[in-house]
């Protein structure tokens, strides 16, 4: 569900307050919230080549997370209403895996609206290339994990497989 302004930890403790007030909140109701606080998702896919094959560095969702608990995905954010570029959302989500200077050198990959349970969702996926050693000891203090491009983890937030269908344009 793409919520005005909020990361999705702000979000899970939203819907947990809603959930409060309202009890469990049905994936109906979670829809139309989210036909009402619409705004894009920016996802940044961290990419690296290793003796020919390409790998993605993945995040994973909490288990007790309200929205795909314990799914893999690219590490993304909704963008908020105060940012005054996308780069200030790309920001947020390079310091989120660890590497803020990994947001300097992102670039837009393409647009891709997908469906999922909670509605739909329009995503900007913007890429960048880990190839310093300094990006990559910072990614490795982080809780994500690096996965060849052919293969993704289970499970896996699969409304974000059309992402690496772009990637054959880097």
């Amino acid at each position: 569900m793409a919520t005005e302004g909020l990361s999705s930890e702000k979000e899970d403790v939203v819907l947990r307050l809603l959930a409060r007030v309202w009890g469990t909140l049905s994936p109906e109701l979670l829809r139309a919230l989210a036909r009402l606080l619409r705004l894009p998702a920016v996802e940044l896919l961290v990419i690296r080549q290793r003796q020919k094959v390409r790998e993605v560095f993945l995040v994973q969702n909490p288990s007790d997370a309200l929205r795909f608990a314990s799914r893999w995905h690219v590490a993304g954010e909704i963008a908020q209403l105060s940012d005054n570029l996308v780069k200030d959302t790309l920001w947020r989500i390079a310091r989120g895996i660890g590497c803020p200077d990994l947001a300097e050198d992102a670039e837009l990959l393409g647009v891709v609206y997908s469906k999922h349970i909670y509605g739909g969702e329009m995503h900007c996926v913007f890429y960048v290339v880990v190839d310093t050693t300094a990006e990559e000891e910072a990614l490795r203090r982080t809780e994500g994990k690096w996965f060849r491009v052919d293969q993704l983890p289970k499970p896996f937030m699969e409304h974000q497989r059309p992402f690496f269908d772009l990637l054959q344009y880097v």
